[in-house]
């Protein structure tokens, strides 16, 4: 269906690579600015020269800019995908092969774009805000055409070849939407000029948020390259924005941020998931951010069944299967979440994500879905939906979604969370003695403990330490303890897991040592005759089900990656920021079960501990943060604070 690259997909693209293979992420970004115009306008689609020219409609030849490209652009996003690729890579020469291309294509839409220089940047055509056929734009759609004489002669549509008609915009809107084209090919496609000459020129308030939070990545990509002034200037560019879209396109009546029409003066008074972009550029002040909030909790407007829909459930032009008029679409829950974090909602956040998550796994990558039963409708094999699998990146990886685990130092090397939790190199051996654990009722430990003594005398050949079977004992052991362990008993029973396996594993001739203090988990090393030692966890299973244990996880990974950052040779606030919004959804999140397990006084205080460690080392990197992110730095330490006089 879409065989070229497109600008905003290419980016959602970058964005989800950079969880995947990090160098082809970058790449995607700078495949993408190869199609840059000496201007610095980017396209929004780049042709490739290897697809038939009929398979595609409108071509290159149909566009006539005397490039294989389009001549207008979409949503500014590619400095926020560039920040995310040097998030996970630090890899600044990319920043300084992208940074002087993303610098033009900024300049390109300021001059462009917002000749006033009042902050709101005008789109010239629908396409460009990236959700062509919106409600948004039907007004203006039916005014230019009753403007024409002549209708436009609009190039033969393939797009409904794979696509049902119903789920596709209109031929009116194909006619506006050339008709424009037409506008700009008698400018010669003058970047000016098209503004001026254009019947539609919008500040659409999901592209302006977009906007502002690309001009606030673009400061930190230049900090970090030591542009100092540069980002000085991005950051006071981001906060115009910020405020043009607070005054001006809140509808004080409707309770909702409004794109507006740049022609008239007057506000689009139609409700579109874009409306909630400012959350994402933290362009909404208190009272705005809880009505966003609410429009979202509502299930007459904005809480679809299986997501948020593209256009509000009460507006009369809902469609819930045609394209940008009512289905939902991952890359903009994936917008929303984010912004929902950036505001501190977590909960909703969280619950949000997870719905995505869900949808998915359920119906697979479709280009949009039904928000009502979810049914995935446009192109299938879509890869922007993958966004859905990065909202929330701390769920647990493959290795720790089996009942008992036995790895490796390789696994441990290739898994941050298996380094967090077994690489300490504070975690000390200790015996651990039945009558001290206080996870288990003593009768469950004796259970247990009898289970083990009385299974190891029934077996005549118990010395075959071989490495093979350690996994098949480990599951045979995590099996034996889960029948014994009462029904009501809480998941966190490590120290019993530690003591059973190390009666057990040396009873069958392993050299066994556990390892339970000082770490977040208590875990067994355990040498076979090769002396290769294996790090044996009989309880993974159940701590990700334990929200005590996720919690001491989640501190304990953001402190090990402060600490690394740090103290390497360019520590990097902006390689943080993500892993420190992350951190407060999946912790918030965990608040609400902890709470509900009411955590004995050991507990409590290994809690409140870790709190304390964490908040010692945030506050070491407060003193490295970008000027344009001490405030969510100081924010987090002020979540932190709270979090820590909650736990007493």
């Amino acid at each position: 269906q879409y065989p070229h690259q497109w600008l905003w997909d290419s980016c959602f693209h970058a964005i989800i690579l950079a969880h995947l293979k990090p160098e082809n992420a970058a790449r995607e970004i700078e495949s993408l600015l190869e199609s840059q115009w000496e201007d610095g306008r980017v396209p929004h689609i780049a042709f490739s020269s290897t697809v038939p020219m009929d398979r595609y409609r409108p071509n290159k030849s149909d566009w006539e800019t005397g490039r294989d490209s389009s001549g207008i652009t979409q949503p500014p996003i590619i400095a926020t995908a560039a920040k995310t690729v040097f998030q996970k890579t630090g890899d600044l020469e990319f920043l300084r092969r992208v940074y002087p291309k993303i610098v033009a294509f900024h300049h390109w839409l300021r001059e462009t774009r917002d000749p006033r220089d009042t902050g709101l940047v005008g789109i010239v055509h629908p396409w460009e805000s990236g959700m062509d056929n919106s409600p948004l734009w039907d007004g203006l759609r039916d005014a230019y055409l009753k403007t024409l004489k002549a209708e436009p002669v609009i190039p033969p549509r393939v797009d409904t070849r794979t696509i049902p008609t119903a789920q596709r915009p209109t031929d009116d809107d194909y006619r506006h939407y050339w008709g424009l084209i037409e506008v700009f090919q008698k400018v010669d496609w003058d970047g000016k000029k098209m503004a001026e000459e254009s019947p539609f020129f919008v500040a659409d308030v999901l592209f302006n948020s977009l906007w502002a939070k690309a001009n606030e990545d673009l400061a930190q990509i230049a900090w970090c390259l030591n542009e100092k002034g540069d980002s000085s200037e991005y950051r006071f560019q981001t906060n115009k924005t910020r405020r043009a879209i607070s005054d001006r396109l809140w509808s004080a009546k409707d309770k909702f941020f409004l794109s507006l029409d740049l022609k008239t003066g007057l506000a689009i008074e139609v409700k579109t998931v874009g409306g909630f972009a400012p959350l994402y550029a933290q362009a909404a002040s208190g009272p705005m951010i809880e009505a966003m909030v609410d429009h979202l909790r509502d299930p007459r407007e904005f809480r679809g069944e299986s997501g948020i829909p593209s256009v509000s459930l009460s507006d009369p032009s809902f469609d819930p299967e045609c394209y940008w008029r009512g289905p939902v679409w991952i890359n903009l829950q994936w917008m929303v979440v984010q912004g929902l974090i950036r505001n501190e909602k977590f909960d909703l956040a969280a619950y949000l994500s997870a719905r995505s998550r869900a949808l998915v796994e359920d119906q697979g990558y479709w280009e949009y879905y039904d928000p009502f039963n979810g049914k995935g409708l446009g192109a299938p094999h879509f890869s922007w939906s993958t966004l859905a699998d990065v909202m929330n990146p701390l769920l647990p990886s493959s290795i720790f979604k089996a009942g008992s685990l036995v790895v490796g130092e390789e696994e441990i090397i290739a898994e941050e969370d298996a380094r967090v939790l077994y690489s300490n190199p504070e975690a000390k051996t200790e015996p651990i003695k039945a009558d001290r654990i206080s996870c288990s009722s003593a009768y469950v430990v004796k259970r247990v403990m009898d289970r083990v003594g009385s299974d190891l005398k029934s077996r005549t050949n118990r010395r075959h330490p071989r490495a093979d079977r350690l996994v098949k004992a480990a599951a045979y052991l995590k099996g034996l303890i889960e029948s014994q362990r009462s029904v009501e008993g809480t998941p966190r029973y490590g120290d019993l897991a530690c003591l059973a396996g190390e009666a057990y594993l040396s009873g069958l001739g392993y050299q066994v040592k556990i390892k339970s203090r000082s770490v977040v988990q208590p875990y067994l090393v355990v040498t076979d005759e090769s002396g290769e030692e294996r790090i044996i966890d009989l309880c993974s299973g159940a701590f990700w089900e334990d929200p005590y244990s996720q919690t001491l996880l989640h501190f304990a990974r953001m402190s090990r990656r402060i600490q690394d950052e740090i103290s390497g040779d360019s520590p990097s606030w902006m390689r943080l920021e993500e892993g420190f919004m992350d951190t407060q959804v999946a912790v918030d999140r965990c608040m609400s079960g902890i709470l509900r397990a009411r955590l004995s006084r050991v507990e409590a205080e290994k809690l409140n501990s870790a709190m304390v460690s964490h908040g010692k080392v945030v506050e070491q990197v407060l003193r490295l943060a970008l000027p344009s992110s001490a405030g969510f730095l100081k924010n987090y330490s002020t979540w932190l604070s709270g979090l820590e006089k909650a736990s007493l």
